[in-house]
């Protein structure tokens, strides 16, 4: 007859048992589906990369653009057109965009491009060669200074004369109290010349010459009306642990809304790399409801434009754009979860429970397991405490499936790729954002405050 303390151990192994099963089937799902996009370890660099120009990468006078500069820009155009589009492979519709989508050019829609140009002169100029370097048969750029007239109009002049195909304008200086980078994309949607547009913003570095190519080739299928794109963080600013701990929460976060995309519920994208139809702006009158506060163009808003069928995601080397920040990486990112959470009560509920879940089964098997463990070896026969072992298994199992599907994502991401600190983060994340909440938590009361960043 088995005695009580066996059968409390088989009934706590059987609990662990289900909690395992939860968290490696439910609660992993967003970083696998997030992994999905992982492109083979052959091609982790992205296809057909943009050549830093040097002439270009040290311009420190845009009034003069030398005869170098102009060899270099010259150079980059022959090369777009050497480029036989109609080699390319027609593909097919898939249920969502991954990263082997190629269409002739002949079929791609015409885009508006609306940058958010809030950086220096140096990185603009590299902006601009990355983006002008694109293999894409018809595109504008509408160049949204956030600078006042004074800057745009120093710089247009010379920008209009070098790029045949860019428009340059402004927000206000005395624009406060509401958001700049949404007032900046409104006053590019009035400008816009095409019916699709592409919202990005002027320090990012795209890494392919196929960005545009991938990201606008699902708007060729029938029903498509809006493709979500994802940028990653410059973390090379900041050091130690938390240049881990912060990459590793992001990619938590996207794999999040990237999750319920694929699901057909997307909730949030990315509004640095993000594609959709002009007239769904003007459908919902823009960021109307929303223009007041530093949140809502990659969250309220993408909920407002998207349903079960219009959308696709598409993520890639040659897609995933990096945010470089500088010395200002830190702040930003601090600003970027402030806007999240304050928006979070706007959001559907789902996808906040989903991470929750895993917090919790993380917790709850290490806990468990421990008191099985414990139990066992100061209880049960010392010569073969099988249910210690089979805790420590069961717990080992589940940490393993978190640092695959963790890896996996982060590949896809282009993020650090932990191994055992990926469950001491899960462990620890639910701590660090209510202490994170605490110390933010009059977040809510600067709604209408700008920032600087917004």
């Amino acid at each position: 007859m088995l005695s009580t303390t066996l059968i409390i151990l088989i009934v706590a192994l059987g609990l662990l048992l289900i909690i395992v099963f939860i968290g490696s089937t439910c609660a992993l799902r967003p970083l696998r589906r997030t992994g999905s996009f992982a492109p083979d370890k052959n091609k982790l660099s992205p296809e057909n990369p943009i050549s830093s120009s040097s002439e270009l990468l040290q311009v420190s006078d845009a009034s003069v653009a030398t005869d170098a500069e102009n060899e270099a820009i010259e150079a980059t155009a022959e090369a777009i057109a050497e480029t036989s589009s109609e080699e390319m492979p027609q593909a097919t519709e898939p249920r969502y965009s991954r990263t082997d989508i190629s269409f002739p050019a002949s079929d791609l829609p015409p885009v508006s491009v609306i940058v958010y140009a809030q950086c220096n002169e140096e990185r603009l100029n590299l902006y601009l060669h990355q983006i002008m370097a694109q293999d894409y048969p018809a595109f504008e750029v509408i160049l949204i200074f956030d600078g006042g007239a004074e800057a745009a109009a120093d710089m247009k002049d010379i920008l209009t004369a070098r790029y045949p195909n860019i428009c340059i304008t402004f927000v206000p200086s005395n624009s406060h109290n509401l958001s700049r980078r949404k007032l900046a994309w409104t006053l590019g949607m009035k400008r816009a010349s095409h019916d699709i547009v592409l919202t990005t913003a002027a320090n990012c570095e795209i890494p392919s010459r196929f960005w545009l190519r991938q990201m606008l080739t699902p708007m060729t299928f029938p029903g498509v009306d809006v493709v979500l794109g994802a940028t990653r963080f410059d973390f090379s600013e900041l050091t130690g642990p938390g240049k881990w701990y912060n990459q590793f929460d992001r990619v938590i976060a996207n794999a999040s809304w990237i999750n319920s995309a694929l699901t057909g519920k997307p909730y949030r994208g990315d509004c640095y790399n993000m594609v959709f139809r002009r007239k769904l702006f003007f459908d919902i009158n823009g960021y109307a409801t929303t223009i007041g506060k530093p949140y809502g163009d990659d969250d309220i808003f993408v909920g407002q434009i998207t349903n079960d069928k219009n959308t696709r995601v598409v993520i890639s080397p040659e897609t995933l754009l990096t945010m470089d920040w500088g010395v200002s990486t830190g702040r930003v990112r601090i600003s970027l979860k402030e806007q999240q959470m304050s928006a979070a009560k706007e959001l559907p509920r789902a996808p906040f429970i989903r991470r929750g879940l895993l917090s919790t089964c993380m917790w709850l098997t290490l806990i468990l397991a421990a008191a099985i463990i414990t139990s066992s070896l100061l209880l049960m026969p010392p010569e073969l405490p099988w249910p210690a072992i089979a805790a420590a298994a069961l717990l080992l199992l589940f940490w393993g499936l978190c640092i695959a599907s963790y890896r996996k994502a982060a590949t896809a991401l282009q993020a650090i790729r932990l191994w055992w600190s990926v469950p001491v983060f899960m462990l620890w994340r639910p701590i660090a954002n209510l202490f994170f909440r605490w110390r933010h938590r009059k977040a809510n009361f600067m709604d209408f405050i700008w920032n600087g960043y917004e």
